[in-house]
């Protein structure tokens, strides 16, 4: 049995435009989630991966009913981090967790993981990008990476300039990075970009093999960040609401 992660993604599309702040500077609130984005203490409203992950376990539950799934699951290998891109290591140190497990029932009482999944919001540092993808690389089942944006403007997907990398730039150098640690030529790894503001996210599947001309992947212009403007090139599908 396998989840259909698309089609989770696609129904969480459809809600995340409808989220409601606490800080509400519409006119009308409309929206038809319960969850909405807080307030900070200085007044602004924060986003982050908590109310994507709910969003997208609220959907999952939704279309998956019999398929189970574990949040901030230990890792079934070991991992040392520590606090920069240079003392991130696999096999070394102890378990790690991963936001999201989902799994399946193979008898009565046992259950066999599926899909690995990590949520991120924000255009964030190599380091945390690079423990992400090491995890999802590493273990020995399939995994997602799915990434919300607030949203994208120019340089937000590819922009090598090191005081401001885009997203694409942190990818590659992930996955150039740990190559060797990819643990089965038969996995695979589905990335997906969520832009809040424009009401779009982007998937590519990515496997092994690939990772040889993993630049094709991620060769757009040197500056390029629009998500609405990907369309469907170099394998990426994009999906409006």
């Amino acid at each position: 049995m396998s989840v259909n992660i698309i089609n989770i993604c696609t129904e969480v599309l459809n809600n995340l435009s409808q989220i409601g702040y606490e800080k509400n500077e519409a006119k009308e609130i409309k929206f038809s989630n319960q969850i909405i984005f807080p307030k900070k203490y200085n007044k602004d409203n924060r986003i982050s991966e908590q109310e994507l992950r709910f969003l997208f376990i609220e959907k999952f539950k939704l279309l998956n009913h019999n398929l189970f799934y574990s949040v901030e699951t230990p890792t079934q290998e070991k991992y040392t981090f520590g606090k920069n891109v240079d003392t991130i290591k696999p096999n070394k140190g102890r378990s790690a967790s991963l936001d999201m497990c989902i799994l399946e029932s193979q008898k009565e009482k046992e259950f066999n993981r599926v899909l690995n999944i990590e949520f991120k919001f924000d255009n964030v540092s190599n380091f945390k990008i690079q423990k992400d993808f090491l995890k999802l690389m590493h273990e020995n089942k399939n995994g997602a990476f799915i990434h919300l944006l607030k949203n994208t403007d120019s340089g937000t997907l590819s922009n090598p300039n090191k005081k401001g990398e885009g997203v694409f730039n942190k990818y590659t150098k992930a996955l150039k990075k740990f190559e060797e640690h990819w643990s089965d030529d038969s996995k695979i790894i589905t990335l997906i970009i969520f832009s809040l503001e424009q009401n779009t996210y982007i998937y590519r599947e990515l496997k092994r093999t690939e990772l040889d001309n993993i630049d094709e992947a991620f060769g757009f212009k040197d500056k390029f960040g629009d998500i609405t403007k990907v369309k469907n090139k170099n394998s990426w599908i994009t999906v409006p609401n």
